[in-house]
């Protein structure tokens, strides 16, 4: 458990990496990101302590669903909140702070490897199986209440998330954070999860992490 634990941490911080390369890029960021940044611009919170407070509702939201059936298990997800949120500020706000890419290929080949990265990391994550996302956790739990499927239930939030994000947008005059590789992301996200769930599973069964 305690190899299972750290991998899940080496994960989050990967994953934190990976998506504040992707807001650096300035070239788009997937939904849910978009939606995150833009609350920030908005708002003048940290991007990481957005992230948290939105991660921290739906946590919420999984005790208003289940009612009497929520136990304490769905709190685990907050330290993940926690740990991904701050280190989201410490990569943004100071190792990467000065971080400014003037030339467009080269933004479009930070995006490429920042979701590399990303996706990576989720592909530990979901591997591991410890604690859940609180997004796709609620997303599941609703799926499963309403008899909806998964990914229409997800692809919902991801269109809400959207639609927060370009409204607030054009009605602040904020910058935007919906671009071409927003579009990117959505296409090459799941290929890049199904590689790397297939290479990861072998190794990650020989270390006894699955």
């Amino acid at each position: 458990m305690v190899k299972k634990y750290l991998t899940l941490f080496l994960a989050l911080i990967l994953a934190a990496l990976g998506i504040s390369l992707t807001m650096k890029a300035a070239v788009g960021v997937s939904a849910f990101d978009a939606v995150t940044q833009t609350l920030s611009l908005a708002s003048g919170i940290r991007v990481g302590d957005m992230l948290m407070i939105i991660y921290v509702l739906f946590i919420a939201f999984q005790f208003v669903l289940l009612k009497k059936e929520a136990d304490w298990t769905i709190l685990l997800q907050l330290p993940l909140t926690i740990i991904l949120g701050q280190f989201i500020n410490l990569f943004f706000y100071d190792l990467l702070g000065n971080l400014s890419i003037d030339l467009y290929f080269l933004n479009v080949l930070l995006f490429l490897f920042a979701q590399v990265l990303v996706t990576f990391s989720i592909a530990m994550i979901l591997l591991v199986d410890l604690i859940s996302m609180p997004i796709e956790r609620f997303s599941l739990l609703l799926a499963e209440r309403k008899g909806y499927s998964f990914g229409r239930v997800r692809q919902s939030f991801d269109l809400l998330f959207l639609l927060i994000s370009i409204s607030l947008t054009l009605v602040l005059k904020l910058p935007l954070t919906i671009r071409e590789g927003t579009i990117l992301s959505a296409l090459i996200f799941g290929p890049m999860m199904a590689f790397f769930l297939k290479k990861l599973e072998k190794p990650f069964k020989e270390s006894d992490l699955i």
